[in-house]
């Protein structure tokens, strides 16, 4: 008797474990060069095309015209991003994507910081180089293996579900009132951390661009000094990142802060929280406002007159224990005036 195999689920979970992992490489590629293109392509261009024909009093005109051409890059780079994922992305490619490029970025800095380390314990720069090298190897092979276990692709369906990577609202037509005002309230803490790293100079204070310092790649650059002679300075290379640091920098914690915000109270266990406390709000009977105003009128006149009563019990009370008789409390008598101006003076 011939007995039957279903091999389909099997087969289906190494498509999983294979595909999955190639396409959030591919996803990260495209991240990576979408960055390379808005932090470096478009200011270049933007600086040979435009800035090289404005007048020096036009530097804020630039400066605005250089942001709005970033955002409109960004924003048709998201959208063709969009379009070539599809309408139906694999469950798991943007939390993929958001860890190969975390994982990437650890890579490099953890390299970094190594190889600068050893290269300094060693005094020679290819020491440091090759530290650099083997380290951010060691790290990029040992995440590719984690990729490639069976149970990544759960992992980052799991990580997913959670909602950060996507405008999904979690049970949108309930617990409305509670969720606005606690994005409102997130909101404007945030916004008050913003508003402080403005006021006080931090973000006024910082460099013109944010840029990524390339390690052991020192070269000789010609700066001007103090007495106007030019100087020889040996500088490392390095990557703008972002742009315009005072102008760009509030906006993108903005955004971030309205992100974060929102995503939040769609996180399935905080939204939970949330709805639970609407219902149970709702439940509340509320008083009308004659009812409040004669509670209130009531509070007061009892709070006076407990007043009146324990003030009136306090002056019997201590007559009554500082009669001679009794003699409980003894009672300081107070001095000449002309005896305490003594006293102060002999001091």
């Amino acid at each position: 008797m011939a007995v039957a195999v279903k091999t389909t689920s099997e087969g289906t979970g190494k498509s999983r474990t294979s595909s999955l992992p190639m396409a959030s490489l591919a996803g990260a590629v495209y991240v990576l060069a979408s960055i390379a293109i808005v932090s470096q392509a478009v200011p270049l261009l933007w600086a040979k095309g435009v800035s090289a024909w404005l007048p020096p009093w036009a530097s804020f005109i630039d400066a605005a015209g250089l942001i709005v051409v970033l955002l409109f890059a960004v924003g048709a780079l998201a959208i063709l991003g969009t379009t070539l994922v599809g309408p139906n992305p694999p469950p798991g490619i943007r939390a993929g994507v958001f860890t190969v490029l975390f994982w990437l970025a650890a890579s490099y800095f953890v390299g970094s910081i190594l190889g600068r380390f050893a290269g300094w314990i060693a005094g020679s720069e290819a020491v440091g180089l090759a530290v650099l090298l083997i380290a951010a190897a060691a790290m990029l092979f040992g995440g590719w293996l984690l990729l490639q276990k069976r149970s990544a692709p759960d992992r980052l369906e799991q990580f997913e579900a959670q909602g950060w990577f996507t405008t999904h609202r979690y049970k949108p037509t309930q617990g409305l009132r509670v969720r606005r005002a606690t994005m409102l309230g997130l909101l404007v803490l945030l916004g008050s951390g913003v508003w402080v790293l403005q006021s006080h100079g931090t973000i006024l204070g910082a460099e013109k661009d944010w840029v990524v310092h390339v390690p052991f790649t020192k070269q000789v650059t010609e700066t001007v000094g103090a007495n106007g002679q030019s100087v020889m300075v040996m500088t490392e290379r390095v990557i703008p990142i972002v742009p315009d640091v005072e102008i760009t920098l509030p906006i993108i914690l903005a955004a971030l802060a309205f992100w974060i915000s929102f995503r939040l109270v769609n996180w399935p266990l905080f939204a939970d929280f949330l709805i639970a406390t609407e219902a149970e709000v709702n439940k509340i009977s509320w008083a009308s406002r004659k009812s409040v105003i004669q509670d209130t009128v009531v509070v007061l006149c009892t709070l006076v007159l407990l007043t009146v009563f324990l003030f009136g019990v306090d002056l019997v009370w201590g007559a009554v224990l500082g009669w001679d008789k009794i003699g409980i409390l003894r009672l300081k008598p107070s001095q000449p005036a002309a005896t305490r101006q003594a006293d102060q003076i002999d001091w």
